[in-house]
């Protein structure tokens, strides 16, 4: 599929919380129709059978619970640093 049959593009990075039944189905059809690298993805979740979807593809996998304690930390490491300059959310999947 060549990049005119793209949906949108995402130029920044994405953040999936969680990795479960919906997030490890919608992943193959993230990557199929946004114009987005791999690499730019991050999974965030504590536990999940269907990982290997996510390394076969590319995507990093950071394995760390979110707690109302630690979420604003652990979800700031992920942002680039144009997005942490200017304060602007990124975009989070959950």
């Amino acid at each position: 599929m060549g990049s005119e049959d793209k949906c949108a593009k995402i130029d920044g990075r994405l953040a999936i919380v969680g990795f479960g039944t919906i997030a490890s189905s919608a992943l193959p059809a993230i990557l199929q129709r946004l114009e987005i690298a791999p690499d730019s993805i991050t999974i965030l979740c504590t536990h999940s059978d269907d990982m290997a979807i996510a390394e076969e593809a590319g995507v990093r996998v950071v394995r760390e619970p979110l707690t109302s304690l630690n979420h604003q930390v652990v979800l700031q490491r992920f942002g680039s640093s144009r997005e942490r300059a200017t304060k602007a959310p990124g975009m989070f999947l959950r």
